[in-house]
């Protein structure tokens, strides 16, 4: 064998290339999830649907009284809400025309016709009532009546009760009559003539006469009353009567007792006219005299502010003239009585009280029973208290009270009158004691009759007493004034408040016949002298 050739040597090892970097390559995808399952799209729509309360697209409305199927307004005017049969003065409601809502009914303006009623026949009232216009009637007012009442025919009378404040109105009327239709109502109302209803507004009328009373009213004032009647068609008439309020007026004449019933402040006065007091036939004017008929052209005077000093108007004051001419003087024929009832409370608080007459002349209030001569005087207060008064003279009357001064008795009387006649009694007693003294001396015997002192006790058995032995007088009271030598008389009765001392057999009252005192009256009296009285 050929040797082996040597080895070669290793070449040294040529190192690899290094590979160029190749990209990672990606991660793979994780599987993607699978989608849940979607429903399937609706179909788009078409428009808006009328009907689901939606308004929406082209719709105007959708539902309501006043939206139609189509969702549209309903138009304007359309009756929505109607009213029903007793709503006659409401209208029905109606759309608008722009809303889909029903308003509300309405009431009708005044003047406006009333549903179902003739149109032009009817109206409404602020109220909500419905009537007929004036002119028609029936059922509704259907029917027309182109006239009012025909009128009938009124009166107006008014009577002075007495002389009092009261007034009776009396209205006489006829019917009205109206072809057309029915007269519903007749009322009457009572005023003055500026205005008919100011004391009585109208009130129905029933029948005729109509009297009522009224007080208040004033002589030379014109009061009227109207007198109104309606038919069904509400048309009216209307007619009245004025008249001039004057005085009571009464006739009184020679041939007859006349007596004439007054009444002033509520307190009753008569006027008592005896057969022959006047000439023939005379016309008197009474009338009662209150504040609303004082001053000013009534001649009247106001007594509360003229009343004498320390006296009180009483309310009663009234005049009595001569109609034919008021102002002037009248001249009675002979003394009339007038008599006031003084029974009423408002006179219990005076103690005396009078019947006095204005004097125009002196401008004062005398004592009416001076308006006679002295003879004819008389006053005098009644039990039943009816204050009796002769009168002479005509004017303006009123009765005055006054309470009792200090010192005045208890009924009235002044006690210095009283005091007075007492001392003129005592004075005459002591001129009859010294006439019999004086007569016993002529005469061992004293005569025996009724002219005489001794006369007169020899009858009644009284003792005269010894007047041959002088008695001292006492030192002080009535009888310190006697003359010495004069015997003390015996003591007299004792007075009570109002007595009298009581006369001696034979001889006249001290008091005029005609007079006659009474408890809380002031009366004329007349005391005769010494000689007349003895």
């Amino acid at each position: 064998p050929a040797p082996a050739p040597a080895p070669a040597p290793t070449p040294a090892p040529t190192p690899a290339p290094t590979p160029a970097p190749q990209p990672s390559p990606s991660p793979t995808p994780a599987p993607a999830p699978t989608p849940a399952p979607q429903p399937a799209p609706a179909p788009a729509p078409a428009g808006p649907v009328c009907g689901d309360g939606i308004v929406e697209g082209s719709e105007q409305c959708d539902g309501g009284a006043c939206c139609t199927s189509n969702c549209t307004f309903v138009s304007a005017g359309t009756v929505c809400a109607a009213v029903n049969a007793t709503q006659l003065c409401f209208n029905n409601a109606t759309c608008s025309g722009t809303a889909a809502t029903c308003p509300s009914i309405s009431a009708k303006s005044p003047g406006d016709p009333c549903n179902g009623y003739n149109a032009s026949g009817s109206q409404c009232l602020s109220t909500g009532a419905c009537v007929c216009r004036v002119g028609y009637f029936g059922s509704l007012c259907g029917q027309f009546d182109p006239t009012a009442p025909v009128a009938g025919s009124v009166s107006l009378a008014i009577n002075q009760v007495g002389t009092s404040d009261v007034f009776t109105v009396n209205i006489t009327w006829a019917p009205f009559t109206d072809a057309e239709s029915t007269i519903l109502a007749t009322e009457y109302s009572f005023g003055t003539a500026a205005n008919a209803t100011l004391l009585r507004p109208y009130a129905a009328a029933f029948s005729s006469p109509i009297v009522f009373n009224v007080t208040g009213l004033t002589t030379g004032v014109q009061y009227a009353t109207n007198l109104r009647a309606k038919n069904e068609a509400g048309r009216d008439t209307v007619i009245g009567s004025v008249l001039t309020l004057t005085k009571t007026v009464v006739v009184v004449n020679s041939t007859a007792n006349t007596s004439v019933p007054l009444e002033s402040g509520g307190t009753s006065v008569s006027v008592v006219f005896g057969a022959g007091s006047v000439n023939g036939t005379v016309e008197l004017e009474v009338e009662s005299v209150s504040v609303n008929n004082t001053g000013g052209s009534t001649g009247n005077v106001n007594p509360a502010t003229t009343a004498p000093t320390g006296q009180t108007f009483v309310d009663v004051s009234f005049t009595v003239k001569n109609a034919a001419s008021p102002g002037s003087t009248f001249n009675l024929q002979q003394p009339i009585i007038m008599e006031v009832d003084v029974s009423e409370s408002k006179f219990s608080s005076f103690d005396s009280f009078d019947l006095r007459l204005y004097n125009t002349s002196s401008g004062m209030w005398v004592l009416a029973t001076e308006t006679c001569p002295e003879g004819q005087r008389f006053s005098e207060l009644t039990p039943a208290r009816v204050l009796r008064v002769q009168v002479c003279h005509f004017t303006q009357f009123a009765v005055f009270g006054a309470a009792s001064a200090a010192g005045d008795d208890s009924d009235g009387f002044p006690a210095s009158g009283v005091a007075m006649f007492v001392i003129i009694a005592l004075v005459l007693l002591t001129f009859i004691v010294v006439g019999a003294k004086s007569s016993s001396s002529k005469s061992t015997a004293p005569p025996v009759g009724r002219n005489t002192y001794a006369g007169r006790h020899e009858q009644s058995g009284f003792e005269l007493p010894d007047l041959s032995v002088a008695a001292a007088p006492p030192s002080s009271g009535l009888h310190s004034a006697m003359p010495a030598g004069v015997a003390e008389l015996p003591d007299l009765p004792p007075l009570s408040s109002g007595a009298e001392l009581p006369p001696l057999d034979g001889m006249p009252s001290a008091t005029s016949s005609s007079q006659n005192r009474t408890p809380g009256v002031f009366t004329q009296q007349r005391v005769g002298s010494i000689e007349e009285l003895a």
